[in-house]
Formats: C-alpha cells, structure tokens, sequence
C-alpha cells in the first residue's frame, strides 16, 4: 500500500519545470494523493503525462524531429505550469511504495508473460495476501 514518503509544493514543481525536468515533475504530481483524489485533476495529469511519454516515443523513434519534440515539450510544460499555478499553496504528499527487503534479488524480466504464477515466484509477486480476505 502506498505511504506518504515526502512532499512537494508549488514552487519545487516550478524549480524542476524550469532545470527542464518536466518528467520528474510530471511523476511527482501522478503521485499525490490529494490530486489523484480528484478526478478532474488525476485526469488533466494523465492526459499531460500521456501527451510528454509518446512525444518521447516518438522522437526516439525517429518519427518527429528534435525541433518538434522540443515544442511539444515546451507546451507540455507551459500547461503543467498553470495546472501547478491553480494548486493549493500547501504541499503535496507524494506516495510512494514500501521498500523491496534487502534479500530479494531483483529478477531480469519480472513478468513471466503468460505463464501461472507458481509457489517459486512469490518472491518476486508478493504483498496482497493481507489486502484480500479469503474468499468464503
């Protein structure tokens, strides 16, 4: 489950909007409680957050010019802007997932595609057992 780790507030946000890290900041506002709690919000992230990775994509791809990748970055960024200037003056809680234990080795490729998970992948695939009461 998601625990408040840190925040952030307007002011940060525009501090890495202007050092150029429109992803970090992007990435901070998709992990704030209080703005995924508002759909309206949540939505207007998403759609932001959507429109800057396939830009990415795209000029990694080849499909679009450096010129243009760096326009579309710059309108990104001047919406994240006065989607951040209309936020609260409060800080933001940022959430963030609990530690992996020391012991457990990260495996190359997580997702064993569509294979059933077994009893020897619940090292990598763990945690909601105490989420889910057992059903009858």
């Amino acid at each position: 489950m998601p625990t408040p780790s840190s925040t952030i507030d307007k002011a940060g946000l525009l501090a890495l909007l202007a050092q150029g890290e429109t992803r970090q900041a992007i990435e901070l506002l998709r992990a704030s409680g209080e703005l995924m709690a508002h759909p309206e919000k949540s939505s207007r992230i998403t759609l932001l957050s959507g429109r800057y990775y396939r830009n990415a994509a795209d000029f990694q791809e080849g499909t679009i010019t450096y010129e243009a990748h760096k326009v579309e970055v710059t309108q990104i960024s001047d919406a994240l802007k006065q989607f951040i200037d209309q936020l609260p003056d409060e800080p933001l809680s940022v959430l963030s997932l609990p530690p992996l234990p020391a012991d457990i080795q990260r495996p190359e490729h997580p997702y064993t595609g569509l294979h059933w998970f077994t009893r020897e992948d619940a090292r990598i695939f763990f945690g909601r057992g105490r989420d889910y009461p057992p059903a009858l």
